[in-house]
């Protein structure tokens, strides 16, 4: 049988419990289309224009996204934005979207989990810690042996496949404790707090770096993009497997397609400038 709402609804709440959200955050079924099944589900990091023409050119019924919308008080819905556009094309094609966002970046399985996993981090513990310290934001651990810092974000960009990262502080430093806070979240204090000698995030500003290398803490912006994105793809594979592997591969010809958006690029990238004369 098909994914239904039900089996989605239960799924996304023990991977990632709405608990955990932040009280500003909009996560869970954000358009219901009124499907009871799915039929065809595309993964993706968050609802552009793009994504949702992908949705509509694949027969999608559902979107599953990290970045939720209508995050701060939407109004109204009409074409003035680019976000009401890709929110009325998924309504006028049938297409429902689930979000998970803060809850997913403080559970378990999420994404500062996986990149503090994909990093190599030992003895891993939440950075800001929630329900009794078993989960919460950010991550914090210990490299397995001391890295002279440059080569550290090296590393990150390898693991990232990232174009470069941009960072803070003394090149030749060398650093073992690291934190991590995908998207954007330069948590300096708590990363202080946590014995981190570098943090690994995105989006950061100059005086949040500067601010943040004055209190002995070095930084590693790695994008908001390349941080988040391949939890996306983990969070994809592991419900393909859940549900058409396990449980719905009786009836092959009503079992759901997971899809993983083929036009998700980051916004920012890297520039290469040449000398002109």
């Amino acid at each position: 049988m098909y994914l239904t709402k039900e089996a989605l609804l239960a799924a996304m709440e023990e991977i990632a419990p709405r608990a955990l959200a932040e009280s500003w955050d909009n996560v869970g079924l954000l358009i219901d289309c009124g499907q009871g099944f799915y039929k065809k589900a595309l993964f993706a990091l968050e609802l552009t224009e793009e994504v949702a023409k992908e949705a509509e050119e694949l027969g999608a019924d559902l979107l599953v996204t990290h970045h939720p919308v209508m995050l701060f008080g939407v109004k109204r819905l009409d074409q003035a934005t680019a976000e009401s556009r890709a929110v009325l094309r998924l309504i006028q094609n049938g297409v429902s979207m689930f979000a998970v966002h803060t809850n997913f970046d403080c559970c378990a399985t999420g994404t500062n989990a996986l990149l503090a996993e994909e990093l190599g981090l030992l003895n891993l513990r939440p950075m800001v810690p929630a329900e009794g310290g078993a989960v919460g934001m950010g991550r914090v651990g210990e490299l397995p042996a001391p890295l002279r810092f440059e080569e550290f974000a090296r590393q990150v960009a390898r693991v990232l496949k990232a174009e470069g990262v941009r960072t803070a502080g003394d090149p030749a430093r060398v650093v073992r404790c690291v934190a991590v806070c995908t998207g954007a979240g330069l948590m300096a204090k708590e990363a202080l707090r946590a014995g981190a000698e570098v943090i690994v995030t995105g989006d950061v500003k100059h005086h949040q770096a500067a601010e943040a290398v004055g209190q002995g803490l070095w930084v590693v912006d790695a994008g908001h993009f390349e941080t988040e994105q391949p939890a996306v793809k983990r969070l994809f594979a592991g419900l393909q497997q859940r549900y058409n592997q396990l449980k719905y591969n009786a009836q092959k010809e009503q079992t759901t397609e997971f899809c993983l958006s083929r036009v998700e690029k980051p916004v920012l990238s890297a520039l290469v400038w040449t000398d002109r004369e």
